[in-house]
């Protein structure tokens, strides 16, 4: 399997500006911060669910869901070990070299 950036994301420059805007951000955070400041916006990307779901099926919906708006093309599946969630395409390919702590 290959992962490309789409052709949306080549026309408007999104990778330029998100490796200049992680560079300025891990110029100013230490090292010892850069983990804190990484989660901190993994929940803002998270968003708030304030929906009480009840069971694993509603709860891995919700995820499915709230990870393709991010496009991460996921879906999950029912196996003997637990459920398993499968990401198609990783929408941070073309900076998770320069930035693997994403």
């Amino acid at each position: 399997m290959v992962f490309t950036t789409t052709k949306q994301s080549q026309i408007n420059n999104f990778d330029i500006l998100c490796e200049l805007l992680l560079d300025e951000l891990f110029l100013i955070k230490s090292h010892n911060n850069e983990m804190e400041l990484l989660g901190k916006l993994a929940k803002k990307m998270n968003g708030s669910n304030t929906k009480t779901l009840l069971n694993l099926t509603q709860r891995l919906n919700a995820l499915i869901i709230h990870l393709n708006k991010l496009n991460y093309e996921a879906r999950w599946e029912a196996h003997t070990d637990g459920p398993r969630i499968i990401l198609n395409h990783c929408p941070f390919l073309t900076i998770i070299t320069k930035y693997p702590q994403l």
